[in-house]
């Protein structure tokens, strides 16, 4: 998901650029989307954040779970260590730094899952908008569309949200 918004904040820029450039040549005709909007607005893009919260908690869940079980573990070695022989305390100790390599790459694997779920859920979505997007410029005449985000102000009448959420939630049941 950073490579995208990496992407996305270079296309952005590019596009933030060039709109300045044709502003001041041309009177070209340049609308704005907010896409986090048309994500959270969508019927579509209700799914998916539903879909992808689940999946978080689920994740979450399991790192939970395995956190809980190292910290039992540890408290247990804690409450024994003194009555221990060296023999048993360095294995204990052992047990203990595995469990926590463990539960660490657990959570890297479930941040790089979650991450990967993200992006393959939201990319039939994001490629629809741009479609619908593409849409409203070509038939409003719109030279340009920029995201929201890459603006600090902006006319409300330059806003083709609801008409891409609109197409968006027509097209896609």
């Amino acid at each position: 998901m950073k490579r995208f918004s990496k992407i996305l904040t270079a296309a952005l820029g590019v596009s933030l650029a060039f709109s300045s450039y044709a502003f001041a040549y041309g009177g070209q005709k340049i609308g704005y989307l907010n896409v986090s909007n048309v994500i959270s607005q969508t019927h579509w893009g209700q799914q998916i954040s539903a879909t992808l919260k689940s999946d978080e908690q689920q994740l979450t869940n399991s790192v939970q779970t395995k956190k809980n079980a190292f910290i039992t573990a540890r408290d247990s070695y804690m409450k024994s260590r003194s009555i221990m022989d060296a023999k048993a305390r360095s294995r204990k100790e052992q047990e203990l730094s595995q469990m926590a390599g463990q539960l660490q790459q657990l959570m890297q694997d479930s941040q790089t899952k979650f991450a990967q779920e993200k992006k393959q859920a939201l990319g039939p979505l994001l490629k629809a908008m741009y479609d619908a997007a593409s849409g409203v410029a070509k038939s409003e005449g719109y030279d340009l569309i920029i995201d929201r985000s890459a603006l600090i102000v902006a006319s409300p009448k330059s806003d083709i949200t609801a008409k891409v959420i609109a197409q968006l939630d027509s097209s896609h049941h």
